[in-house]
């Protein structure tokens, strides 16, 4: 076969083949999803989000929030973004019966643009069996109450003091991190007081998809007990070390670390 034949059929060979390869990889890469991240807001408003193109293996659409609730005082979480992993649509609740719960709300999908379900109406929705505020017995018991992204307004001078419930005779302090999403790739790390209830659970979990928690804390006996000074070693993610900074504090030595590994948001038990 002459030379320029033979061009002439590989090109006609060659280009089909070519412009398949495109399209396909056009369509891999064409799932678009809405993306932010709200921190105490009201959950990715029109201004905040915006328009993500998904690169593989990225294969859903995420959006996830999780409100942790520490007596009146709420800490919430709202993340949209691509994400890798399977459809799920979910909803989850965890009271500990000490004046504190989680709420938790994921849904991923595999269209385009399909992250719109969960809004701020998601926010801050108590449950009716949780319990925050609903003790009408209080004993002599006194804690200091906090749950923030700060370490400084969580810090003794800072925070509230609250007189515990009958059945949360016991003052707990900790700090954790809440990672969103199965590439992780939302870290926020929190610090909490609270009067906890009597066998002051310090390992408990709560599994759902995307999101994964871990948590470290103490509980102690007296008044005031837990007012204590978190500083943070290597960025802070993990490594807590805390100043005693009251008198005769009678600290247990319950520490915890809890993985919740969630695939497309929180679940704490005992914070």
């Amino acid at each position: 076969m002459e030379a320029g034949k033979l061009a002439q059929v590989l090109r006609k060979v060659a280009l089909p083949g070519m412009l398949m390869a495109v399209l396909l990889a056009q369509g891999v890469a064409s799932l678009r999803c809405y993306t932010c991240l709200d921190i105490n807001g009201e959950g990715c408003t029109a201004d905040q989000t915006k328009i993500e193109d998904c690169t593989p293996p990225r294969n859903v659409c995420l959006e996830a929030i999780t409100v942790v609730t520490v007596d009146k005082q709420h800490l919430s979480v709202a993340k949209k973004g691509c994400d890798v992993g399977p459809q799920a649509n979910m909803e989850h609740s965890t009271d500990s019966h000490d004046n504190s719960y989680v709420h938790l709300k994921v849904h991923a999908c595999s269209d385009d643009l399909c992250n719109t379900l969960l809004t701020k109406e998601s926010l801050h929705k108590p449950q009716a069996n949780q319990t925050v505020n609903s003790s009408s017995v209080l004993d002599g018991q006194e804690c200091y109450s906090c749950i923030s992204t700060s370490g400084e307004q969580c810090s003794s001078k800072n925070v509230a003091v609250v007189r515990c419930p009958a059945n949360a005779q016991i003052c707990y302090h900790g700090s954790g991190t809440i990672s969103l999403g199965n590439q992780h790739s939302t870290k926020l790390r929190y610090f909490m007081k609270k009067c906890s209830n009597t066998v002051c659970t310090t390992k408990s979990s709560d599994l759902v998809e995307y999101a994964n928690l871990s948590s470290t804390g103490s509980c102690c006996q007296s008044n005031l007990c837990n007012g204590l000074v978190p500083t943070t070693t290597n960025g802070g993610l993990r490594a807590d070390t805390y100043v005693v900074t009251t008198p005769n504090a009678g600290l247990r030595a319950d520490t915890y670390v809890v993985p919740l590994i969630v695939a497309a948001l929180v679940a704490i038990t005992s914070i």
